[in-house]
C-alpha cells in the first residue's frame, strides 16, 4: 500500500519501471538480476515491442507523407503548391516530409498532454475508416454511370446496385455502433470535426478545382476521353 492510499501491484513490470525511473546504475542493475533474475526475461520481448512500435511509427509517418505528396500534385489539398515540391538534389518531397512529421509530433504531444488519448485515438482510427468507406462508396454510387462508360471500367452488371445498398447499410451499423457508445463520444467530436472542415474544404475550394480541370487532372482527362467515346456514334465519318 502506498501512501496515498492505492494498492501498488508488485509486477515484474512495475518493478521495472521503478527500477528505471530511479535512475540506475550499473551495479544496480546486476543486483536487481541477481535477486529477481526472471525480471530480466522481459526486457527482450519488451525491447522487441518498442522496436515494433517505432518502426511502425516510422513507416505512419512516411506513407502519411507520401499520401500528402501525391494529393498535393494533384493539387487536392490546401498549400498544394508548396507540399508538391520536391528537392532538386535529392529528388525527395521535402514538405510533404515536414508535414508528415508535424502531424507526428501533434498527435505525440496530444497524447503527452492528454490523460485519456488511448481512449480518443484508438475508436478515432476504427472510425475514420469506415466514414473513409461510406464516402468512398456514397460518390461511387453518384459516379456510377460515369465510372463506367470509362475505358476498361469495372462492372458488378445487375449485382452493383444490391452489393451497393448492402455497403451502405453494413457501414451505417458499423458506425453507428463505433458512434452510439458514451465512452467512444470524445472520438466522435474529434473525428465529426475533421469531416467538416473536409467537406467544407470539397465544397468551397475543391468542387471548382475539380470542375475547371485543375485538380485530379489525370482522372479529369480520363473521364472526359470516356465521355467523348461514348457520344460517339458507330459509322460517324469521324470515329473512323
Amino acid at each position: 500500500m502506498t501512501a496515498s492510499g492505492i494498492a501498488h501491484v508488485q509486477t515484474p513490470i512495475a518493478g521495472l519501471v521503478d527500477l528505471a525511473l530511479r535512475d540506475p546504475s550499473l551495479a544496480d542493475v546486476a543486483r536487481r538480476a541477481a535477486d529477481r533474475p526472471s525480471d530480466l526475461t522481459l526486457i527482450g520481448p519488451a525491447s522487441a515491442r518498442l522496436f515494433a512500435a517505432s518502426a511502425l511509427a516510422v513507416v505512419g509517418a512516411a506513407s502519411g507523407a507520401r499520401l500528402i505528396y501525391g494529393m498535393a500534385r494533384d493539387n487536392m489539398l490546401p498549400f498544394s503548391g508548396v507540399l508538391r515540391r520536391v528537392h532538386n538534389r535529392s529528388r525527395t518531397p521535402i514538405p510533404a516530409l515536414l508535414a508528415g512529421l508535424g502531424l507526428g509530433i501533434a498527435l505525440m504531444l496530444f497524447g503527452y498532454f492528454q490523460g485519456d488519448a488511448f481512449g480518443t485515438l484508438i475508436p478515432a482510427t476504427a472510425l475514420t475508416s469506415y466514414i473513409i468507406y461510406m464516402q468512398t462508396v456514397i460518390a461511387y454510387a453518384i459516379r456510377r454511370r460515369k465510372l463506367q462508360a470509362m475505358p476498361g471500367a469495372f462492372s458488378l452488371g445487375r449485382m452493383g446496385t444490391p452489393i451497393m445498398v448492402v455497403a451502405l447499410v453494413w457501414l451505417a451499423a458499423v458506425i453507428a455502433l463505433l458512434e452510439v457508445p458514451s465512452a467512444f463520444h470524445p472520438a466522435v467530436y474529434v473525428i465529426n470535426g475533421w469531416v467538416a472542415i473536409a467537406n467544407i474544404w470539397y465544397l468551397l475550394v475543391l468542387r471548382r478545382r475539380l470542375r475547371n480541370g485543375t485538380a485530379a487532372v489525370g482522372l479529369t482527362q480520363d473521364m472526359q476521353n470516356a465521355r467523348h467515346e461514348a457520344e460517339q456514334v458507330p459509322g460517324d465519318p469521324s470515329h473512323a
